[in-house]
């Protein structure tokens, strides 16, 4: 079973920067504070989910970023896409909200939804269950407390609502009803 945080520990080391390197946040300026002793003040607020499952909900987050990201650049005709968090003061001149990759509280969701299968199958619902993540509501309960933390950031128009049954757990990691269908190549 792939450990859902290595991923993201492992981009985390490789981008670690100064003060403003992401994921890691700056508290005052005195000193940044590691990600991972945010996320153990967040469990001892919260228990009801893991650190695995704050992992995930990270890693979701990224797939999430990348795809939007992809997609944008797909449509404007451009090569390469920049998949990186922005740094501070990096801010786009643009003004549209789009170029910075910030994603809704339902594209989350759906991006959990593929990972979790990408990397879980049908085994996902009882692997997320162990996490405590039970529905889209508790994806959008673990967004907010690090929104709440501050490892996470929010603009205006997102509302915790916005990840409230999004879709059904039950049927969206239950086998298909007409069974598995394997691909065999000759």
């Amino acid at each position: 079973m792939v450990d859902p945080l290595s991923e993201f520990w492992k981009f985390q080391d490789e981008n670690r920067d100064e003060a403003n390197a992401w994921p890691i946040q700056v508290i005052g300026d005195a000193f940044a504070m590691n990600l991972r002793d945010q996320l153990v003040r967040v469990i001892a607020q919260d228990p009801r989910y893991s650190l695995e499952a704050y992992g995930f909900v990270l890693e979701s987050l990224q797939l999430a970023r990348r795809t939007k990201l992809k997609d944008l650049a797909k449509q404007r005709g451009q090569i390469r896409v920049v998949t990186e968090p922005p740094r501070k003061g990096s801010a786009k001149k643009s003004g549209d909200p789009d170029t910075t990759g910030h994603v809704t509280g339902q594209e989350l969701c759906f991006a959990a939804r593929r990972l979790a299968l990408r990397q879980y199958g049908f085994m996902s619902l009882f692997v997320l269950g162990e996490w405590g993540i039970r529905s889209t509501s508790d994806l959008g309960e673990i967004v907010y407390n690090m929104i709440a933390s501050g490892v996470l950031n929010k603009t205006p128009s997102d509302q915790r609502s916005d990840f409230d049954a999004v879709f059904d757990f039950e049927s969206a990691f239950r086998p298909p009803p007409e069974g598995f269908r394997l691909k065999v190549q000759d």
